[in-house]
């Protein structure tokens, strides 16, 4: 084999419909607390093979939430002979999607898991199709790197005050904070032929696919399945630039949702707190194609920001970890309301892990879970390689979950979950920009060992 970047690409419809039997599914197997109906728009999966010399290499998404790596990884692998840690498998997390082979998590209704695996199974023979097409399609590729602003996203986290038994509490909860930390960046990478007709992009933008979550888009308030922001943007590219296939990957997206959503969170001026709100059926289809209409003019023009298109030296990947203080919390109820106390002490190390793709001189950063948006732009910020991609929604069968990785002043405040936010503030940006530094040397083959790191040891 040549020693030059080529690249592959392909994508199968997964939606769930009535006609497949798969629709209506019941309340449970999605994030949505509503019965799922009907489709609002396709659900796909996308694949990009990629091959430098001997080393092949496969990026996946999927229009779908709670996606299980321990069953899609292995099949992936034995069926195309890419080893599994060549494999990158993302889930858009669009809430308003089901449940790709997690046997129901929250579902016990027999039906709904009757379903529920027959949806797997039309995932998995999809996938398997979409890579041997991807596979089957390789040819010589250039890259480029586009680069735009979006603000269409904004942080999900503000402060609300209630009142019991005369004592007044602020607390923090989902709701719109327009002066909180975001990152508004949009970033393309191109994949094109050597006669310049594009083959892939990979789109990264720091927002979390909740536009339709909990929609009542179905008939009678039920729910609408909906691919949500990531496959309006991806489908919107894809007819922009047919024969391409648009692949759509979240940021650092934790803190970040869409402006407005078919479910939103207002402060309640009577009473205090938060209130939660619904579009109606009509209007959530409108406020997709308001916001998504926006996003997708800033991803062209992203697109467009791409100048000249430059080979690919090199194709490689790493994965690591690394560990923190971590804390343990005690929680005190007070006897006259239900506020908490919560006192921390110290606790088991928390290990954080990474993975990394090298596309010449564009790095992929993978993180098994999700992080704030100040916590990406860090890492960016201080990434050694030319063009940094900070992505989630990665799922890896050897690769732990991380969970939620909070931001320090998130962290002083108990964090997204505070029953879980298991280490320190003070440690967690800068032991995952070290790791991630690290692993992008590994890819430069480097003569580094090991990529399994410890805090004392980078940071002490």
């Amino acid at each position: 084999m040549s020693e030059q970047l080529t690249c592959g690409a392909a994508r199968r419809e997964i939606t769930p419909t009535v006609a497949n039997g798969i629709l209506p599914m019941p309340r449970g197997f999605s994030a949505s607390t509503r019965e799922l109906t009907e489709a609002h728009d396709p659900l796909y999966v996308r694949v990009i093979a990629l091959s430098y010399g001997e080393k092949r290499v496969l990026l996946v998404s999927m229009d779908v939430v709670n996606l299980d790596a321990k069953r899609y990884g292995p099949v992936l692998a034995a069926h195309t002979g890419v080893p599994e840690e060549g494999i990158f498998l993302l889930e858009t997390t669009a809430h308003s999607t089901i449940r790709a082979g997690t046997e129901g998590r929250n579902g016990t209704d027999p039906i709904g898991l009757e379903k529920l695996a027959r949806y797997a199974d039309l995932v998995e023979k999809q996938l398997l199709a979409a890579a041997d097409e991807a596979l089957a399609s390789l040819k010589p590729a250039k890259i480029g790197v586009g680069r735009g602003e979006s603000y269409i996203n904004t942080n999900r986290y503000m402060s609300y005050t209630v009142e019991e038994n005369g004592r007044k509490e602020s607390y923090c909860n989902i709701g719109p904070n327009f002066a909180g930390p975001s990152d508004h960046s949009v970033n393309v990478l191109r994949l094109e032929g050597e006669d310049g007709t594009p083959i892939a992009f990979f789109i990264n933008y720091a927002i979390f696919c909740v536009l339709m979550d909990d929609n009542m888009a179905g008939e009678n308030g039920t729910g609408a399945v909906s691919a949500d922001l990531a496959g309006y943007i991806s489908t919107h590219v894809e007819d922009r630039y047919p024969g391409a296939v648009a692949m759509w990957c979240g940021g650092a997206n934790c803190d970040q949702n869409p402006i407005l959503g078919a479910k939103y969170f207002v402060p309640d001026p009577d009473h205090g707190g938060k209130q939660t709100k619904y579009l109606s059926r009509e209007a959530c289809g409108e406020v997709l194609a308001y916001l998504g209409g926006i996003n997708y003019a800033d991803t062209l023009r992203a697109i467009e920001s791409i100048g000249q298109m430059r080979e690919a030296q090199g194709l490689a990947y790493a994965r690591g970890e690394t560990g923190i203080p971590g804390r343990e919390q005690t929680v005190e109820r007070t006897e006259d309301s239900s506020f908490v106390i919560r006192r921390y002490s110290d606790g088991p190390e928390k290990r954080l892990h990474l993975s990394v793709l090298r596309i010449g001189d564009v790095a992929l950063v993978f993180h098994g879970g999700s992080m704030f948006s100040s916590v990406g732009l860090r890492m960016k910020e201080d990434s050694i390689a030319e063009d940094t991609f900070i992505n989630t929604g990665f799922v890896h069968s050897q690769v732990p979950f991380d969970g939620v990785i909070c931001d320090d002043a998130s962290l002083a405040l108990g964090g997204h979950d505070p029953d879980r936010a298991k280490y320190r503030p003070g440690f967690v940006t800068s032991a995952l920009t070290v790791l991630m530094n690290r692993l992008i040397m590994e890819t430069e083959e480097k003569p580094w060992k090991s990529a399994v790191l410890s805090w004392e040891k980078d940071l002490g």
